[in-house]
């Protein structure tokens, strides 16, 4: 599997977070970068919204010591050796939840259901239906090329964001309505820190 570009550039934050020998060791590497912009300094999680491989690489740390302590790591990775041409070494191939990068991208795709599932839901709420659900899922399917590009490169910002992004319209639709009939309710904007710690461009979001 390659990334390219920003992709690439996202990815190797996640790596830092897996491969170092403890958490600790790899958030203090980002937090102490001297290779993203050789001379200097700089505090990766300041400068790039990294916190969702932050988090994944977190999660897959927790993973791989979960299955290795309950030995079930063969139902989770299957590897491969793959002979190349003449006078090129063997590699080695793996498949499987329990390979980093596999791990990585099924995050991401996970949070694009769960963004589905938040659009069912705003669909059922505004068209007080399920049948409201529906087109608004039926909407997404058949437009899918122009509502994200996860299939293409998962590792955007917006993969992270959007999901929370939408859930916060559908916050901001509950409180609309929560105005409407004079009763209490909470805020929330596209400056909620679940959307600003992904979104690319959050800092351009408006303080509401």
């Amino acid at each position: 599997m390659t990334f390219r570009t920003e992709a690439g550039f996202y990815y190797y934050f996640y790596k830092v977070i897996v491969q170092a020998p403890s958490f600790a060791e790899g958030w203090r590497s980002l937090v102490n970068d001297t290779g993203t912009e050789y001379p200097y300094h700089i505090n990766t999680l300041q400068r790039f919204n990294v916190y969702p491989e932050v988090v994944l690489g977190g999660l897959f740390r927790v993973f791989t010591s979960t299955v290795n302590y309950l030995d079930v790591m063969p139902y989770f990775l299957e590897c491969y050796t793959i002979n190349r041409a003449e006078g090129m070494d063997r590699v080695t191939s793996c498949v499987g939840a329990g390979d980093l990068s596999v791990f990585y991208v099924n995050g991401i795709f996970c949070l694009l259901g769960l963004q589905v599932g938040v659009m069912f839901l705003l669909g059922c709420y505004l068209g007080e239906g399920i049948l409201g659900g529906l087109v608004t899922v039926s909407a997404f399917f058949f437009n899918y090329n122009e509502c994200t590009r996860v299939q293409w490169i998962p590792p955007l910002r917006e993969s992270f964001s959007m999901p929370f992004l939408v859930l916060v319209f559908l916050v901001h639709v509950g409180n609309v309505e929560g105005r409407c009939h004079q009763t209490t309710t909470g805020r929330a904007g596209p400056r909620d820190p679940s959307v600003c710690s992904a979104l690319q461009f959050s800092q351009f979001c408006p303080p509401y």
